[in-house]
């Protein structure tokens, strides 16, 4: 066993996780996003089982076989009751696959790292403290984090805000959260907060 930290880094939508990710894998840390686990059930046919259980809840997302994501982003933030039986089926498969990868990188001695990243958007939403040495919240403020999501993900402010609905509120994140960067500036601003807690 090493000494690596397991650092769940959660926050709301729009608040830059992806951007941390992506300057984390930079860093040559590694970096696990359960968004991608999510993502390769949709697409993989390892999980074929999955998928049909899936089409079942959401036959309208349904095209040429394949699931459509943003058929689903759309009726999931309308429709509680399909969300929680989606959630049902995936949240299982998302946390068993985080904790067997932290079990692999903390048996590995080749990863001689300081910290290991695992990108959670619900992390304290699910409860999932648990599987973290600590957790980092990234956090910017709700009228940016709106304007973010509109550029980036050409949908209306409506379903944003229905989005955000559904996650816990990012102050109570912040009080929860054993460290907080702040991402409201520059992409520089955004560096030097982490270049400081990873080396």
């Amino acid at each position: 066993m090493n000494n690596t930290k397991l650092i769940g880094i959660t926050g709301n939508i729009g608040s830059g996780k992806s951007v941390v990710a992506n300057y984390l894998k930079s860093k040559s840390y590694f970096v696990l996003d359960a968004d991608e686990i999510v993502s390769k059930i949709y697409d993989s046919s390892r999980y074929q089982k999955i998928k049909e259980k899936i089409k079942q809840i959401l036959p309208e997302c349904v095209k040429k076989g394949r699931l459509i994501k943003k058929c689903i982003k759309n009726i999931i933030f309308n429709n509680k009751e399909k969300k929680e039986q989606l959630e049902s089926i995936i949240h299982p498969i998302v946390i068993d696959e985080i904790i067997k990868t932290q079990k692999k990188i903390k048996q590995n001695p080749k990863y001689n790292k300081s910290f290991a990243f695992f990108v959670v958007p619900l992390l304290y939403e699910k409860k999932l403290e648990y599987l973290f040495d600590e957790v980092w919240m990234i956090f910017a403020p709700t009228n940016i984090c709106i304007k973010r999501i509109i550029k980036r993900d050409k949908i209306n402010e409506d379903l944003v805000k229905k989005i955000m609905e559904n996650q816990m509120n990012p102050l109570e994140k912040v009080k929860k959260a054993d460290k907080v960067i702040i991402n409201d500036k520059d992409i520089e601003s955004l560096y030097n907060q982490l270049d400081k807690l990873v080396p």
